[in-house]
């Protein structure tokens, strides 16, 4: 049997036990990375910061992580069979998130390459983020098509994915160790800007603009490239190896450190997240509380505040001569907004 046709199951590398200790692992990382994906999304959709763009793709990422550790927490264990359509189904959900993920990382990592170095994100944002959205759906959506239409989805060793070792390699290590290095390349770039420029822009009141642009946009996503690199380092090594050695076992050791890497893009993300100052305030329990108050019933109890102050309001206007109408805390605020306006103060608002 060539490379090319050899179909590799748990139990055709390694031992009865051994692979208990892989599904084991598998579904402890996996279950954790779903709550971490969970608790991105919640948190991104709870404080609505999915209006930043920066977040917008933060919270696909999240998306992707989550439906990716769902498909890894659903695999077959020992006896995957080749050919079976829910192997296949798998295989197909797995590649399309690993991609999704990959896709939307270095997405975010070229905005914020273009936040740091250019800073001309105001205009341009939505024709860009267009062009994210059919980059990153449509590449995901073709590579996943493409093994599909070869039969090449089937036991990969720990779970369903591409069971071809060569097309593992050629239809998704090649693209994902090139992009993986596009990232490390503009997250270097974005890394010596901001060290070489945060002096200046601390110093300068001239340059308070471009330290509004790192504190708001930069400074908050600037461990995620560091993360995807890291969590790449494994599966890339595992893979490669099994791609030089087709009809040797992999490395146990090896194996399980593959298993935990491939579904910890959620809980790793989240733990990233939480190291935001922003967040770790959003995140105290009056907070979250007065924030679910508002979303759930906002509308409620702003219409019961104005019917309560009526009566004691017209009579302290009319006391005092105060004007009927005062000041809109909203329009006093817009002006030190966090959107796009803070960063260019002399153009209209727009929001990301």
């Amino acid at each position: 049997m060539d490379n090319s046709t050899k179909t590799t199951t748990c139990l055709s590398s390694y031992t009865d036990q051994q692979c208990r200790v892989l599904s084991l692992t598998r579904i402890i990382i996996s279950v954790l990375s779903i709550i971490g994906s969970l608790f991105l999304i919640s948190v991104i959709c709870l404080f609505r910061k999915y209006r930043r763009l920066n977040y917008r793709i933060l919270l696909f990422i999240g998306i992707c992580s989550f439906f990716n550790s769902f498909t890894i927490l659903l695999a077959g264990g020992k006896r995957e069979q080749q050919g079976n359509a829910w192997c296949t189904i798998r295989g197909m959900s797995l590649q399309f998130n690993v991609w999704g993920i990959l896709l939307w990382q270095l997405a975010l990592t070229i905005n914020m390459f273009l936040n740091t170095v250019f800073m001309r994100m105001n205009r341009s944002y939505q024709l860009i983020e267009r062009f994210y959205h059919v980059a990153c759906w449509g590449i995901a959506i073709i590579a996943t098509i493409i093994p599909l239409i070869f039969d090449k989805y089937g036991p990969a060793i720990t779970w369903c994915w591409i069971s071809d070792h060569e097309w593992r390699i050629w239809a998704f290590y090649v693209e994902f160790i090139v992009s993986v290095f596009v990232i490390f390349a503009l997250y270097a770039k974005v890394v010596y800007t901001v060290l070489t420029l945060r002096p200046k822009w601390r110093e300068r009141h001239t340059e308070s603009v471009q330290y509004e642009v790192y504190k708001r946009r930069i400074r908050p996503m600037m461990f995620y490239p560091l993360a995807i690199l890291i969590v790449s380092i494994v599966p890339i090594i595992y893979r490669i190896n099994t791609f030089l050695h087709p009809y040797q076992s992999p490395s146990f050791t090896l194996a399980v450190l593959h298993v935990i890497s491939v579904p910890l893009w959620g809980m790793l993300f989240a733990v990233v997240y939480g190291l935001d100052p922003e967040t770790r305030a959003d995140l105290s329990l009056t907070r979250i509380m007065t924030t679910l108050q508002e979303r759930l019933y906002g509308d409620s109890v702003q219409e019961v505040n104005i019917g309560d102050q009526s009566a004691g309001t017209s009579t302290t206007k009319s006391a005092l001569n105060v004007p009927a109408t005062s000041p809109n805390r909203d329009s006093n605020l817009s002006a030190i907004s966090i959107e796009a306006s803070t960063v260019y103060p002399s153009r209209s608002i727009q929001r990301e």
